[in-house]
């Protein structure tokens, strides 16, 4: 499955190469390899890890 740069997909698996259990996956997000300006952004994934990233920066008004 391919993936972009900034996540990783996995699924528990057993020693045989089995997947253990069909709902339980594995998201890893490395906020640092997320390069993207907002004119970037197409998917709600991408907006969501913008939104991680940035969040802090942001004045609450």
């Amino acid at each position: 499955m391919p993936t972009a740069s900034f996540h990783t997909i996995a699924n528990l698996r057993s020693e045989q190469g089995e997947i253990i259990d069909q709902q339980m996956t594995f998201i890893t997000v490395e906020l640092a390899k997320f390069a993207k300006q907002v004119a970037d952004i197409k998917t709600d994934l991408e907006k969501l890890v913008y939104t991680m990233k940035t969040l802090h920066t942001t004045d609450p008004a």
